[in-house]
């Protein structure tokens, strides 16, 4: 009566264990990607203050890790160096180089003018002779100019001289005492001739002729 009854139980049993059975496979994961770049900077000369949109990152050499993706404006400054910028892309799990060469500030130098230390001699300086009439007789009139106003007009005998020379008319005005009666002062106007290179007596309308002094 029982037999029958274990016969199927078995077979039941047998079924379900060949027909029900799993097989179970393990999943791979593919690795998690880095959400992040880095950037390396150098520069030459090195030392220069790096800003990374406007904001101080440090000195080169440096290297800025943890950068999201995206494209930053680097600038890198340096005393007596003109400033260098650049935009540059940062990518998740690369690492961006930049080196760069600074160039340095010239300042122009301006070579001064010399300036003359002497002052150079006008071109009636010198020594002039005049042969002319004068009271009793023909007497030859030596005119000396130096520098600095002071001179000698020779008649028989020196006598120092004052001059001074107006530059819009080109006449020279010579006065000088009476050495025998010092307040007497003797005057002379000249006109100078730059073309034959003579002074000429104004009150007589007699020339001066250039001598060696």
């Amino acid at each position: 009566m029982h037999k029958p009854l274990c016969v199927l139980i078995v077979l039941t049993a047998l079924i379900l264990s060949s027909g029900c059975s799993t097989t179970t496979t393990g999943t791979t994961q593919s690795p998690v990607q880095p959400a992040t770049g880095s950037l390396e900077l150098s520069s030459t000369p090195q030392g220069a203050e790096i800003y990374l949109d406007g904001v101080y990152r440090g000195t080169t050499p440096s290297r800025i890790p943890d950068l999201p993706n995206g494209s930053y404006r680097v600038e890198l400054r340096l005393h007596d160096h003109m400033a260098w910028d650049t935009d540059v892309l940062v990518q998740a799990g690369n690492t961006s180089y930049i080196d760069a060469t600074l160039a340095p500030i010239v300042v122009p130098t301006t070579t001064p003018t010399p300036v003359p230390t002497t002052v150079p001699p006008e071109p009636f300086l010198g020594c002039w002779e005049l042969n002319t009439y004068k009271g009793n007789g023909t007497g030859t009139y030596h005119l000396a100019l130096q520098s600095g106003g002071s001179g000698r007009l020779t008649v028989g005998y020196p006598m120092i001289i004052h001059w001074s020379h107006d530059p819009t008319t080109d006449v020279i005005y010579v006065s000088c005492p009476n050495p025998n009666r010092p307040t007497e002062i003797f005057h002379m106007d000249l006109d100078y001739d730059e073309t034959t290179d003579t002074l000429i007596w104004r009150e007589i309308s007699a020339p001066y002729t250039r001598v060696p002094c």
